[in-house]
Formats: structure tokens, sequence, C-alpha cells
């Protein structure tokens, strides 16, 4: 009889264990949600950088959703304050050594939106030109971050070697490229050569751009074979940096936009992945 109750009392223990394991208490629609935190946990597990960025890229979106509020309310000022401070709440927690592009992006996105909001005064062109560009800068970091970082960037020593140099160097062209078309893209208006808010506004971002631009292709593997528009590029910046540098008059203002406009879509179309110069 004792012998009989161990075995039913056992029989019933493992009966019992493998219920625990197969019952599934989860209603159907929610299976899914589950199995893709899941995955999303191991993923990060196995790339950091995923998990750095996805919460780089949410801090960012939190303030681009603030930023819109205040548009809504016609409160460019507060738009530009906020998206401003979105990136500095972003910059923070970075890496110390070979930071990532994202880092060096989000970085760059504060110096320059404080500098164009320097520059417009008290002008409400001015402000909405500048919100204008930082929602454009905005995903313009996201694009950093899921072309660049995520699948080539290892956090630590290593950085971006051992990644498959070809597709790397391609996607770091066409950030480059990406970058250099976000001022005629956002500070002017569609169809025209007029400047968004004041003509100083534009030339500034191009005197910033075109310095950060020009530094992403000589950090290139294939500087060499982009020499030519790396020249191009910080002639373009000294001139500006030059011509920024001391007063003139809005004609002359409006006539160097119009030549630094055609200079830069000139530029932009000899860059090419495959890297030659002309």
């Amino acid at each position: 009889m004792n012998v009989l109750r161990t075995l039913l009392l056992a029989m019933l223990t493992l009966q019992s264990i493998a219920y625990a394991q197969e019952v599934n208490y989860y209603h159907p629609e929610d299976e899914q949600i589950l199995q893709t935190r899941q995955n999303v946990g191991q993923e990060f597990e196995q790339n950091p950088i995923s998990a750095w960025c996805d919460d780089r890229l949410r801090t960012l979106k939190r303030a681009r959703n603030h930023a819109s509020s205040a548009i809504y309310r016609g409160d460019y000022r507060s738009s530009v304050e906020i998206l401003i401070s979105g990136l500095v709440q972003a910059s923070h927690n970075g890496y110390s050594m070979n930071p990532p592009f994202t880092q060096q992006a989000i970085d760059r996105g504060i110096k320059i939106g404080s500098t164009l909001m320097s520059y417009t005064g008290s002008q409400l062109n001015g402000m909405k030109a500048v919100s204008v560009f930082l929602e454009s800068y905005y995903q313009f970091v996201e694009k950093v971050a899921a072309e660049i970082d995520v699948p080539f960037y290892r956090p630590g020593k290593c950085g971006y070697c051992g990644t498959n140099s070809k597709s790397m160097e391609t996607s770091l062209i066409k950030m480059t490229k990406d970058q250099l078309s976000l001022v005629n893209d956002t500070l002017i208006a569609h169809g025209t050569v007029i400047p968004l808010g004041p003509s100083s506004l534009y030339l500034k971002a191009q005197e910033m751009l075109t310095y950060y631009a020009s530094y992403d292709l000589r950090s290139s593997l294939m500087a060499n074979a982009y020499s030519c528009q790396i020249n191009d590029l910080m002639t373009i910046h000294d001139e500006l940096r030059y011509f920024n540098s001391a007063p003139s008059q809005e004609s002359e203002k409006r006539l160097m936009v119009w030549n630094i406009y055609q200079d830069m879509i000139s530029i932009n179309a000899n860059i090419h992945s495959v890297g030659h110069c002309h």
C-alpha cells in the first residue's frame, strides 16, 4: 500500500510540474506582444547599441511631440527651445570611447540649434525656420542610428572595426549626402532660392554643415577618392565663415545664398558611393 501511495504521489507530482510548464494563461492577442518583447530583449543583449540608440530616440520623440504642441499654439520659440533641450537630454550617458555617429550627430545638433537660435533674434519667421530645420535634423539622427550605428557599431575599443567596410562606407557616404541636403531642403522655400527666415540663418547653417560634412568625408576610408569634394566643402566653409563674420547688405546676403545653394547641389551630386574626384 505504501509503495502504491508513493508511486501515485510521484505521478501526481510529475503531472503537476508538466501542467505548470504547459499552461498558457495569456489571451491570444497578447501572445505576440509577449514574444516581441522577449525577442527585443534578446536582441539588446546581443547588440547593446540597439538599446542605447532606442533610448536616445525615445527621448527625441518625446521632445518632438512636446514641440509639436508648442507649434500648434503658435509658440515657435518654445518649440525650438524644446527641440534643443531634447538633444541635450539625449546627449547624456554617451560613450566616452569611440562614440557612435548617433552621439556625434546629437552633439552637433545642440551646437547647430543653439547657434541658429541666436541668429533669429525676435523674428517669428526665423524661429519657424529653425523649428523646421531641427525637426528634420531629428529625422536625420534617426536615420544615422538605424542605418549606421545599429548595423555596424560595437561599443568599446573596436567601435566600427570588424564590420563590412564596403557597406559601412556606403552608409557613411549616404549620411554625408543627407547631411549636406538638410539646409537646402529646410531653410529654402520650395521651388525657389528664397531663404526661410533671415538670409544670415541659411548662411550660418551652411557654414556649420559644410564643416561637419567635410570632416566626415575626411574620416572615411575613401577620403582620397573624395579629395575634390572635401576641398570644395572646406573652401565654401572658409568663404562663409569670412562672409558671416562681417556686416553685409541684404542684397549681398541674397546673392551669397544663391551661389551657395547652387554650389551645394553640385557638390552633393558629385558625391557617390563608388567615390571619384573630378
